[in-house]
């Protein structure tokens, strides 16, 4: 019980600027509301095609970020990380719901300016995706500092299999549902992620959901009065 070196590190607040996460200059905040169940307000919500009532004077804003994508479609998503290359903090990104095939990831030139024109620039030009017949399925997968992370999801299947081909895959061990929804996707460690670094992807419409049970409970952005207290 009084054992030496027992217990794990932790962290406490301390003096200077309040950190901030981010993903695509969006740091995310909960809705007051679950989106599966709930219809959500139009301001609180931000995405690469729209922004927020609170975030349309800003390039980095605090909002719910939520980004739409169809059904039965390969998609592949592209993050890269600026910090420095002498840095080891690496970001351990975790997409819920499937198993994706990481297409590539490293790190940049020591010499090369990560920025968002920069990293298109190198996507397109193929330096960022190997060439193989398979790629291995994660969940988890990590970004290093001053790098990069390819990957891609098939939106019906989930866990993301034969994204060429997903018509000849074997299909035997698969569960027998589909991926639309509401799925997160956050750094993995714990003060990034409350720290706003995440966000959600929509997969279909709300048409292709289960339809809200009648008379379900409903939640809201319920905050008691402020009050001053003075001595």
């Amino acid at each position: 019980m009084f054992g030496g070196n027992t217990f794990m590190p932790f962290r406490t607040l301390g003096p200077g600027p309040p950190e901030v996460g981010m993903i695509n200059n969006k740091s995310y905040i909960d809705p007051p509301s679950p989106p599966i169940s709930q219809h959500l307000d139009e301001n609180y919500i931000c995405n690469s095609t729209h922004m927020s009532k609170t975030c349309r004077k800003s390039e980095k804003c605090v909002c719910t970020h939520i980004e739409y994508l169809p059904l039965n479609k390969v998609v592949e998503f592209v993050y890269y990380n600026p910090d420095n290359p002498n840095s080891t903090l690496n970001h351990p990104m975790h997409h819920h719901g499937v198993s994706f095939q990481v297409r590539g990831m490293g790190t940049f030139p020591d010499n090369f300016v990560v920025n968002e024109c920069n990293v298109r620039k190198f996507h397109e030009s193929g330096m960022m995706c190997s060439k193989q017949k398979k790629y291995p399925l994660m969940d988890t997968v990590p970004l290093f500092a001053h790098g990069y992370l390819v990957y891609r999801i098939y939106t019906s299947n989930p866990v993301g299999l034969s994204l060429e081909e997903p018509r000849f895959m074997n299909r035997s061990f698969i569960p027998n549902w589909n991926l639309h929804g509401y799925w997160l996707i956050h750094c993995h460690i714990d003060m990034h992620m409350a720290a706003g670094m995440k966000f959600v992807v929509h997969v279909g419409t709300k048409e292709d959901l289960p339809p809200v049970p009648k008379d379900f409970p409903k939640c809201g952005r319920y905050l008691p009065p402020i009050q001053l207290c003075q001595d």
